[in-house]
């Protein structure tokens, strides 16, 4: 080895065959000579050692001269202008061309290419006479019109024949990457004596990501022979760049030692393969495999190209109308769920009450709804307490829009226990605080996997070297904890439901807002109505009860019994209409007064209204059981006062039919709020009505058995809410209430302003 090829040598063994420089590679394969010229003067600067076998010229020759004195000048011309105007050589490749060289002439197809580093590169290969006076077009007419017949079923199996079909082939296979680039064969058209490949997996070490990325640029590789010694190109670094020639777009590269070894111990001689791309990605190949020295012409592997250029469209379109169904399905039923979501004005409901659920928008066994109240769960699940530990791990492990995996044990220990139910799942969040989850499920599904030789043994370690394995023959693997991979459509499903969600939550909450700010204005309006209303009935009502009282002092003598029970009436129909009044007044003017926080000694607020409830000849009527000390309450005094007077009067009345009325008032602390609750051993209330007790004017007993306005608790309410607080009831029929107010500790900026 000279030190110009010591100075790029590199050692090729599967150990780095991820990085093997295989564009750099400096073999060209024993068919073809390669020359490389500088693209300004069209001097040869490199060339392939075999350049004496394949035209007559020696390599220390061609190095002394330009590309102009070896080719026909006609042939030179076409390159030159080519090379003029930046052209792709693609009109004119290949050229045909007869080198005369000393008495003889040799008959060649050139095919040019200028490479990434802009060095012009001329390959030469032979020509196949027979191919010439072969009309390609009626072949490759037959075969698109095959093609583009077949339903997407057969699409695969017609394109393996038709390739073989034009090359004649022994074996061709078309071959898929799937997401871990392992390959599968999924169609194969073969002679008889050839072992089926159908069906049978690759690992991704049989074709290196770099080979990948090469099958992107150049999408038709052929090998003619491989137990045929390469040539060498020489010198290996160009003089002027110090560089080695970059071949990533020539067509009669030499391959890896490594890719070699691979195809003998397969017992391959020949092959081709030809690139299958959609999306501008490597969806698989066209492998073609021969078990003898095979070369294929160029105008052959042209047609070859552009018959799977017709194909790959053929097959996306086919994926496409796929997709589109697919998609149309999810969209109608999303449509529906966002109508069912719209009705009942409930999205938890929409989701999972209908004939319609979120099961039925994606393919799967079980599906569930979870919100910050409610879990739905449907179909086949793991239990409600295993999926709130799913939320609580999803909610630390990802904050992405979506989230789906096909083997969930992989990444989550606890799904092992459910795996038969859940070993793959795709997630949405469509709220974030609290997290609200849709899951939906997919359960293991045992896979039995047959493989071209055992793939944990792809790299054999023969001493310090490293070579692929050999032996190729069905290897079968059982997989176990995966269920089936999300389809994109799927995945974009899911996506769409969560943008239908969060846009029905907005729609609502823009819907609300409007209500409530007519709420609010039509509210104010009533408490403006409602205070002018009693105001001014005060005034009549006085001379009611005025003229009532002089009645009965100045002609109570002279009336009958009758007269003077209609006086009485009177006069307590009028008492009861004031007690109205003030309680609608102080009603109304809640929503107007302004407050004033401070720190309020609650054993203070309950000794005082003890004392207005129950004046001292009554203080023994009722039990009132206090603990030693109670918590002070922030908040506006008068408001609290009000407050605890309201609740206490309301406890004394209704247990005061009671043989030994007892009414019972504790707190605690919950976190940031103080609790304090009243309770008493009265008539009870049946808590389907609960939610009632709070508003104006509702009573659940008559006013003849214990009289009242029906204000008093919707007072309390309104108090609570301006202290940013809640209130809730709690009670048995016949037994006892109790009332809780939950306060904060501190205000709020709103309470403060409020």
């Amino acid at each position: 080895m000279d030190s110009n090829s010591a100075a790029y040598s590199v050692k090729y063994d599967l150990s780095n065959c991820e990085n093997e420089p295989i564009h750099l590679i400096r073999l060209v394969q024993a068919h073809a000579c390669l020359i490389a010229c500088d693209p300004s003067d069209f001097s040869i600067i490199q060339v392939s050692d075999n350049t004496e076998v394949i035209i007559g010229y020696a390599p220390d020759q061609l190095l002394q001269t330009s590309l102009g004195k070896i080719l026909p000048n006609n042939i030179f011309l076409q390159i030159k202008e080519e090379v003029s105007k930046g052209g792709t050589f693609k009109q004119i490749n290949p050229l045909r061309t007869n080198i005369y060289y000393q008495d003889y002439t040799i008959y060649h197809h050139l095919i040019v290419h200028i490479n990434p580093d802009g060095i012009l590169i001329v390959e030469v290969e032979p020509f196949d006479n027979q191919v010439i006076k072969t009309s390609f077009q009626y072949v490759l007419s037959d075969a698109i019109q095959n093609i583009q017949r077949a339903s997407y079923d057969q699409l695969f199996d017609q394109m393996a024949q038709e390739v073989k079909k034009i090359t004649g082939f022994d074996r061709v296979m078309v071959y898929r990457f799937d997401n871990n680039n392992d390959g599968e064969v999924i169609a194969e058209a073969k002679e008889d004596f050839v072992e089926p490949y159908l069906g049978l997996k690759y690992p991704a070490s049989d074709i290196p990501s770099q080979a990948r990325v090469l099958y992107l640029k150049n999408k038709t590789r052929i090998l003619a022979d491989v137990s045929s010694t390469s040539a060498r190109i020489i010198p290996v670094l160009a003089k002027d760049t110090k560089k080695p020639l970059d071949l990533t777009h020539s067509v009669a590269r030499g391959l890896s030692p490594i890719h070699l070894e691979y195809l003998q111990n397969m017992g391959v001689r020949a092959t081709m393969s030809i690139s299958i791309i959609l999306d501008d990605r490597l969806w698989g190949l066209i492998a073609c495999h021969h078990y003898t020295p095979k070369f294929l012409d160029y105008a052959i592997r042209f047609t070859c190209q552009f018959m799977t250029q017709i194909f790959s469209g053929h097959l996306a379109l086919e994926a496409a109308n796929l997709f589109r169904t697919s998609v149309l399905k999810t969209n109608l039923t999303r449509a529906k769920l966002f109508e069912s979501m719209s009705d009942d004005y409930n999205v938890f409901d929409g989701l999972t009450g209908q004939d319609q659920t979120v099961m039925h928008l994606i393919d799967c066994d079980g599906a569930v709804v979870i919100t910050e109240h409610q879990v739905s769960l449907l179909g086949t699940t793991p239990t409600e307490e295993e999926v709130k530990e799913l939320c609580e791990w999803l909610d630390d492990k990802t904050d992405t829009l979506v989230f789906e995996t096909n083997s969930l044990t992989k990444l989550y220990e606890p799904a092992k226990k459910y795996k038969e139910k859940a070993a793959g799942i795709l997630v949405i969040k469509f709220a974030l605080n609290p997290n609200e989850f849709i899951i939906w499920f997919r359960p293991e599904v045992t896979q039995e996997v047959y493989w071209g030789g055992n793939p944990n043994k792809a790299i054999l370690k023969n001493g310090e070297r490293m070579s692929p394995r050999k032996s190729f023959q069905k290897w079968k693997e059982t997989v176990k904890g995966l269920s089936r991979r999300w389809e994109k459509y799927e995945i974009d499903a899911a996506i769409a439901l969560r943008n239908d969600i969060r846009e029905f939550i907005m729609q609502r909450f823009n819907e609300i807002k409007q209500l409530n700010k007519q709420m609010e204005a039509a509210y104010q309006e009533l408490e403006t109505f409602s205070y002018s209303v009693s105001h001014d009935l005060r005034s009549p009502l006085r001379n009611i009860d005025g003229f009532t009282q002089i009645l009965k002092e100045e002609y109570g003598d002279r009336m009958d019994e009758w007269g003077t029970e209609i006086l009485n009436t009177i006069m307590e129909s009028t008492k009861k209409m004031n007690t109205l009044i003030d309680d609608i007044l102080n009603f109304s003017r809640l929503g107007r007064k302004s407050m004033e926080f401070q720190s309020v000694s609650t054993q203070e607020l309950v000794e005082n209204a003890i004392k207005e409830v129950l004046p001292i000849n009554k203080a023994d009527a009722v039990e009132i059981i206090l603990p030693a000390s109670l918590p002070n309450l922030w908040g506006d005094k008068s408001l609290l006062q009000q407050l605890f007077i309201n609740l206490i009067s309301n406890a004394v009345k209704y247990s005061q039919k009671k043989s030994k009325p007892i009414i019972e008032i504790g707190s605690k602390q919950a976190g940031d709020y103080t609790l304090v609750n009243i309770k008493d051993n009265g008539i009870g209330i049946d808590m389907k009505y609960a939610n009632k007790v709070f508003g104006v004017f509702d009573r659940l007993v008559s006013e003849e058995e214990y009289p009242g306005t029906g204000i008093g608790l919707a007072i309390v309410h309104r108090i609570i809410t301006r202290h940013e607080g809640e209130v809730s009831v709690e009670s048995k029929v016949g037994k006892e209430t109790t009332f809780w107010v939950k306060l904060p500790n501190e205000p709020t900026s709103e309470t403060i302003n409020s």
